[in-house]
């Protein structure tokens, strides 16, 4: 689903707080006869597709290895035991072809006494050898079949240019012993197990896999072919490790100063894997408490690919400074590329370090926070979003997780963005900068020599801040603009509209969806026919009434019945007016009051009895956003010039302007024109959305309680400077919060008690064209259903669903 930021230019009206009335069956006085016309609309009903539930593991998660062996992912976890020499042994002085002999009771050997055996061009096969302390064999080419055991101080040389373990060769090597090969190639098809922990001193090692001289610079190429398992307990030197499909390779300390790492089976680290390159289209997992994947120039997550760490660092800055004081003098252009069916699960506290982040955002989840309750942070000195422009590459599908964002510079493309909290981006985050001091990682070495960050006590209390959680989307763009929303149980029922020039080009729609175990679901999407603009739907009773407009025949109340709570196809309809249909009129909203039926419109109230008999009240200016609460009907008049409103409570019947029971100026003007201007009521206080004043709350005596506008807009090169980020459009009340529409700037939380802003989420801005941000979008209205959904019906973007979370450490 794609969200575009606005400041607001748009009509339709209201979201509301519906409740019963009194029940008053007299016939209104005062009112307006007027000769209605009765006529039954046929509508289209289609199968909605295009969502997206968020909070889905299941769907999250990625299928990896789906064409490759079961072993793909078997890595061996521990030293498995060497074997044991057997009492039938031979002992080897000098060097010979070794070749199984099935009159050979053990066909076993053994090297000893220091003795150095060269088996160059010997026939090597089927056997068992056994090479003690101090001891060396060295070999040109093994014919496959052969068990190599290592004793403490033991080497294995090989001098051919083959495969150095052949696909049925076992190796095992005991500590400080030594595997080498003196060409630049050492490949491995077989198994290799052994327990090398780089002991040595200085830059001089006495063990390990590669050349172990120097423990800076590998100067040797590594290669696990497909079938290969390797448990090396200690590090991997190597200029360029291969690790090929349905290799699975174990170290369990690192992988050291490569060039470069070309990973497609499985490679488990307990330390660091630091290469200058990375290539990535199967399994790293890094997820051991002291691992670290560091990459300094470019790390690639092709399709396939998954790592699973808890510190991800792929930066090549400058430093300067002394050892317990350094700085960075320089930012690094080291880059991670995301791409298309790849996946990063960074862990619980974990942290994501890059110079330059960059996303095709072609698949879901391709940094994806594990677990409930879970924070991380991501620090990227640029981002790009080279994909769609809802960002659906980052995601916490987990229950109350939110990442932590700390992004210098924000590109789509090649725009630049104001700032991250100008992105479109689907899982649940905070701008942590904003959020706290902005001091939310530790490095785990002070001195800088080791990579890793830990996150602060300040960044587990920012986790705890509430914040809205993104839970589902509904839709793209249907080129329509949401005009109201509203739920019954479970059930959702939004309504849409355009507004065309001159009234040329109405169109409107209707649509049922419903959550059900934290899932959405599209039910129906029911389209008018050409020329109707729907601007406001309230169900009652299994049956829909729609406040609307038809560009032949006026404004009208339809009435839709409902089946298996989805519309039916045909729509009666009320036209208010059936002798002067090009009255201009706009139908704005329409709520149950009592047994009658209320509608407002650029006229008055329309009002309607069970019968549908018809009366209408003219008002002075435009009857906007309705309430029906405590047995009254409450409503806001406004002219739509941007001056200020009237608030009216009635408590019966009789809809003129002196028989309210209530009846007060707003505090500070309503507008713009057209602007969607809702009511809501909470207890006796009522609560108007006032467009660009924001939203205020008043007491039963149309006193103020407080008020909220949102923020404006601080870039001084904006030609929007000054001027507020979102008009406040709707408004839904539940516990101890206020939510609200607020265009532009999103949804917003407030707390009822004052009115303070709790936290919002914000609709994206649109790009930049000529100049100018094009494709705004609209926070426009706002309900709370069932289980504390929070379901908001947007400009261009349809439908999001939202909780208000709250993650405790």
């Amino acid at each position: 689903m794609k969200v575009f930021n606005s400041t607001l230019a748009a009509i339709g009206l209201a979201a509301f707080v519906f409740a019963s009335c009194s029940d008053s069956t007299s016939d209104p006085t005062g009112g307006d006869g007027v000769k209605s016309e009765v006529n039954s609309v046929e509508l289209t009903a289609l199968t909605p597709s295009s969502v997206i539930n968020y909070k889905n593991s299941t769907a999250m998660a990625r299928k990896f290895f789906a064409t490759r062996g079961a072993s793909a992912t078997d890595f061996v976890t521990a030293m498995p035991n060497f074997p044991t020499k057997p009492q039938l042994i031979k002992e080897l002085t000098k060097a010979t072809d070794l070749v199984f002999d099935e009159g050979n009771p053990t066909n076993t050997y053994i090297i000893k006494n220091k003795n150095k055996l060269d088996f160059t061009d010997h026939k090597i096969q089927g056997v068992t050898i056994f090479v003690s302390g101090d001891s060396k064999m060295t070999y040109n080419e093994s014919l496959g079949g052969n068990t190599i055991v290592l004793a403490k101080g033991a080497t294995l040389e090989y001098t051919g240019t083959g495969s150095m373990i052949k696909a049925t060769d076992k190796v095992y090597g005991a500590a400080s012993s030594a595997i080498k090969a003196t060409n630049d190639n050492i490949v491995v098809e077989g198994e290799l197990y052994a327990a090398w922990e780089g002991q040595g001193e200085e830059n001089i090692l006495h063990g390990g896999f590669g050349a172990v001289e120097s423990k800076v610079n590998p100067t040797q190429n590594i290669t696990f072919k497909s079938g290969a398992k390797a448990f090396i307990d200690g590090s991997i030197r190597a200029k360029n490790l291969t690790i090929e499909d349905g290799a699975v390779v174990t170290a369990t300390r690192n992988i050291l100063n490569a060039t470069k790492v070309d990973l497609a089976g499985a490679l488990k680290v307990g330390g660091f894997c630091k290469s200058e390159n990375l290539n990535i289209t199967g399994l790293l997992d890094a997820s051991n408490a002291n691992s670290v994947v560091k990459v300094t120039k470019q790390l690639n997550l092709e399709d396939g690919s998954l790592i699973k760490a808890n510190y991800v660092n792929v930066t090549d800055n400058t430093y300067e400074g002394t050892k317990n004081g350094k700085d960075v003098v320089n930012v690094g252009d080291a880059q991670l590329n995301l791409k298309e069916g790849g996946q990063i699960q960074i862990a619980d506290l974990g942290v994501v370090n890059v110079n330059n982040l960059v996303t095709d955002n072609a698949s879901a989840a391709q940094i994806q926070l594990q677990g409930d309750n879970a924070v991380a942070v991501i620090k990227a000195d640029n981002f790009t979003n080279n994909g769609d422009a809802t960002i659906n590459a980052f995601a916490t599908p987990g229950t109350n997780s939110v990442l932590l964002l700390q992004m210098s510079k924000c590109f789509m493309g090649t725009t630049q963005m104001p700032s991250s909290g100008d992105l479109d981006i689907s899982a649940s985050y905070l701008d942590y900068d904003k959020a706290t001091s902005g001091q939310l990682v530790i490095r785990k070495d002070e001195t800088k020599e080791q990579y890793g960050y830990t996150l602060s006590e300040e960044a587990k209390n920012a986790s705890a801040t509430p914040k809205l959680d993104l839970v589902a989307s509904f839709g793209e763009n249907n080129g329509m603009s949401a005009s109201c929303i509203q739920t019954v149980g479970n059930y959702v029922y939004v309504s849409y509209h355009t507004y065309g020039n001159g009234k040329t080009n109405l169109k409107g729609g209707l649509e049922v969806l419903h959550m059900a175990d934290n899932k959405l679901t599209g039910d129906q999407i029911v389209n008018g026919k050409a020329g109707m603009n729907i601007n406001h739907v309230m169900v009652d009773n299994n049956k829909a009434y729609i406040a609307a407009t038809d560009i032949n025949k006026g404004a009208f109340l339809g009435v839709v019945p409902l089946e298996n709570n989805v519309y039916s196809t045909t729509m009666t309809q009320y036209v208010l007016d059936a002798l002067n249909k090009k009255n201009g009129f706009d139908a704005n909203c329409v709520v149950k009051y009592g047994d009658n039926i209320v509608m407002s419109s650029t006229r008055g109230y329309e009002f309607y009895d069970k019968e549908f008999g018809h009366t209408y009240f003219q008002t002075t200016a435009d009857a906007k956003g309705l309430a029906s609460a405590n047995g009254n009907l409450y409503s806001l008049l406004a002219t739509g010039k941007n001056t200020t409103g009237t608030v009216n409570v009635f408590n019966g019947i009789d809809l003129r302007q002196d028989k309210t029971t209530t009846s007060f100026t707003t505090d500070g003007n309503v507008g713009p024109e057209k602007g969607k201007n809702t009511v809501a009521v909470d207890g006796t206080d009522i609560y108007v959305c006032q467009g660009e004043r924001g939203i205020v709350r008043y007491n039963a005596n149309g006193e103020k309680v407080w008020d909220y506008t949102v923020p404006t807009i601080a870039n001084q090169k904006s030609e929007k400077y000054g001027s507020v980020k979102g008009y406040c459009n709707g408004v839904a009340i539940s516990g101890n919060y206020v939510y609200v529409a607020a265009g532009g700037y999103g949804v917003v939380v407030l707390n009822k008690a004052d009115g303070k802003e709790v936290c919002h989420r914000t609709a994206f801005n649109g790009f930049l064209e000529n100049g100018k941000w094009a494709n705004p979008n609209s926070a426009n209205y706002v309900t709370i259903g069932q289980d504390g959904y929070i379901y908001v019906a947007y400009g261009k973007s349809r439908v999001q669903v939202f909780k208000l979370t709250q993650t405790k450490k």
